[in-house]
């Protein structure tokens, strides 16, 4: 990377980490209400993130044209783009033992967060990190990141989702790219969840490169009129 382009990135990486983005002011109090104003948001727009395929009120996949798409689990489930280790690997609940259980025994991670940390459970039913996919696929997230894989020699599970084991990356559609990125640039701003400098600049031109679409932006201000704030990368 140039010289002049990194010494950008740092600056604008650092004026970010100072942004503090507007919190919700109406989240989802519970699981359960998360996925009703998921259901809601996505009344009208039933389709699937990845593979784009349609999907019944009741969580059934359609196939249709993605003939390639898995055929292991059709049910499908609400996943955060920024999985819930990311959001919550900077706080002290996650990496440090506070929590007690009722044999006494100290434990932390994800359960230690969800019952201490309110800045977790807001973060975690945040509505703009979640998107509808297939249960196998939400599986692979888990595991991978976000990237570029330079040949494509792994396995395609469906329409264009690349997985190289070895890097542990998940290669996505270009014009999903700038969808993924806003969703970690607003998580970032928002929650203060750290980004390093590799991972914030592939973000920040894949924002650049792939603007939001008439769906991105009616769906923001959907969100924005359910929890009470809007991504302003869409916005």
């Amino acid at each position: 990377m140039n010289f002049f382009i990194r010494i950008f990135i740092c600056i604008l990486s650092l004026y970010s980490s100072l942004v503090q983005g507007v919190l919700p002011s109406s989240p989802a109090n519970s699981s359960h209400k998360l996925k009703q104003d998921l259901a809601l948001l996505y009344q009208d727009h039933r389709s699937t993130f990845f593979c784009e395929q349609p999907f019944t009120a009741k969580n059934n996949i359609i196939f249709q044209s993605c003939k390639e798409c898995p055929l292991i689990n059709t049910q499908v489930d609400w996943m955060p783009l920024v999985p819930y280790s990311a959001l919550a690997g900077h706080l002290l609940c996650y990496r440090e033992k506070l929590c007690v259980n009722q044999q006494g025994q100290r434990f932390k991670g994800l359960r230690c967060c969800q019952k201490i940390d309110e800045t977790y459970r807001l973060m975690s039913r945040d509505l703009h990190n979640f998107v509808p996919e297939l249960k196998i696929l939400k599986q692979y997230r888990r595991q991978y990141s976000f990237g570029l894989i330079a040949d494509h020699p792994s396995s395609q599970q469906g329409c264009h989702f690349y997985i190289d084991k070895k890097s542990k990356i998940i290669e996505i559609a270009p014009h999903l790219r700038g969808k993924v990125a806003r969703t970690y640039l607003y998580m970032k701003d928002t929650y203060h969840m750290p980004l390093n400098q590799e991972q914030f600049a592939l973000y920040y031109d894949w924002h650049q490169q792939y603007p939001a679409d008439a769906w991105e932006k009616e769906r923001n201000e959907k969100i924005k009129a359910i929890q009470g704030n809007g991504n302003p990368y869409i916005q």
